[in-house]
């Protein structure tokens, strides 16, 4: 079955509420078997898009989709048929960049189809950093309605999302980037795709989210920080110079409990400055600080496993946060802007992509 495209409009779409986050699990976790009926109920229902997962879904997506789901189909067909647009999944996703280091061509005619590239300067990217296995695709699927997948814990550890996937918020003029995770043993010591994709995330988003457990604040490898603090230095390097905006790095801590958000988020930030002091800088940027260029933001959620109700109250809050403008509480900063129009963004991600890939 395949997603209605999303329609973009120049308004910006308010979050997601609570109340109204109960009717897309169904949607998300239905069986193959029962997908008709779903799309039925849907039409029915029609204008109630801003939908998010139920308790029982998120602890069902702990095992990841259906089965049958939980790895990605491509599928050789565009969205309506018409055209063909290499690398997308069931669920409309694209893969933006495969696992070989190749970029989507079909970037542009994904996002006329869905309607996102007439978004002028009204959109936003959010891309996920984090460990494999973490928990950033579920986490993501909350956050904005997507669909990518996520690991069936009951088969085992293993890597789910390959690359770099593309999926569009169902709540807000948002395009989300499920990024492969760090650390996996099917790559071994091999981090060369680990530093282009982090490098890569950091220049094409506005908003990056680092997905941390919280036994792993304090510590040195399990925080990602010798990746960070690459991705930092190689981006001060090639893009900081002609960059208008700033980027939100915020730091999601996952499993909290005891320690004060507070306590932690002054242990990370000490870690930033720590990384920026070290890292190469030209005489232009010799006195910058971290917070020059980026703005640290911290949130914090509770054990997903032991405490489900709780996680997926957090998470729906966050929500509204990262889908919501204008607002007191919302996570998009004056400075957190899109450097170039909707419509030049394949031509821009395309190019920053290259320029990371053939950096050495």
């Amino acid at each position: 079955m395949e997603d209605e495209p999303v329609q973009f409009t120049q308004e910006v779409h308010a979050g997601p509420t609570v109340a109204e986050q109960d009717d897309v699990a169904e949607e998300k976790h239905v069986a193959p078997q029962k997908e008709e009926k779903a799309a039925s109920e849907s039409e029915e229902e029609e204008g109630d898009e801003h939908a998010g997962p139920t308790v029982a879904s998120t602890a069902t997506s702990e095992r990841g989709v259906e089965a049958g789901e939980d790895t990605p189909t491509l599928i050789t067909s565009s969205m309506d048929g018409e055209n063909y647009i290499s690398g997308i999944d069931q669920h409309q996703q694209l893969h933006l960049i495969d696992d070989n280091d190749q970029f989507a061509p079909g970037l542009h005619q994904w996002m006329e189809k869905n309607g996102s590239l007439n978004a002028g300067f009204d959109y936003g990217v959010v891309a996920v950093l984090g460990c494999q296995s973490s928990g950033k695709s579920t986490l993501l699927n909350i956050l904005f309605g997507t669909h990518f997948h996520t690991m069936e814990a009951e088969l085992g550890r293993f890597q789910v999302t390959k690359g770099i996937w593309l999926g569009l918020s169902k709540f807000s003029n948002t395009l989300v980037m499920d990024v492969e995770g760090t650390d996996g043993r099917e790559r071994g010591e091999d981090t060369n795709f680990e530093r282009k994709s982090s490098l890569f995330s950091l220049a094409a988003a506005q908003i990056l989210l680092i997905n941390m457990w919280m036994h792993d604040v304090g510590r040195w490898q399990s925080a990602n920080y010798p990746l960070i603090r690459t991705a930092l230095e190689l981006h001060l390097q090639l893009f900081q110079a002609a960059k208008k905006g700033k980027v939100k790095m915020l730091f999601v801590i996952r499993d909290h409990a005891f320690t004060p958000l507070e306590k932690l988020a002054g242990i990370v930030r000490q870690d930033m400055d720590k990384i920026w002091s070290q890292i190469a800088k030209t005489e232009q940027f010799e006195t910058s600080k971290v917070t020059d260029f980026f703005d640290l933001d911290f949130v914090s959620l509770p054990p997903k496993p032991h405490q489900p109700e709780e996680f997926l109250a957090e998470a729906q809050r966050l929500s509204v946060r990262f889908n919501e403008r204008n607002t007191p509480t919302s996570l998009w900063g004056e400075r957190n802007v899109p450097e170039v129009p909707a419509d030049g963004l394949p031509v821009y991600t395309e190019n920053v992509w290259l320029t990371v890939r053939d950096n050495k």
